[in-house]
């Protein structure tokens, strides 16, 4: 997964974690997982809630949920 260090690196840090431990796949999978969760639990729309995952500025992650869904578009159409 793709965490984003200058966004997560607290919640990282307070998993004990180093920006080095996210090199592993198993963590990586693990931390990506739980930002991925903390910001669905968010209010608002699917939308806003899975840009959270990038980034808590609306503006881009309006930008990288579009990029998200619209890659979800294509891999259900090439079924």
């Amino acid at each position: 997964m793709q965490i984003n260090w200058r966004t997560w690196r607290k919640e990282t840090l307070d998993l004990g974690l180093t920006a080095y431990d996210l090199l592993n796949p198993k963590t990586n999978l693990k931390v990506g997982c739980t930002i991925l969760a903390k910001s669905m639990a968010t209010r608002g729309t699917f939308e806003a809630r899975l840009g959270r995952y990038h980034s808590w500025e609306g503006e881009r992650g309006r930008w990288y949920a579009g990029k998200v869904l619209a890659a979800a578009r294509e891999l259900e159409a090439a079924k």
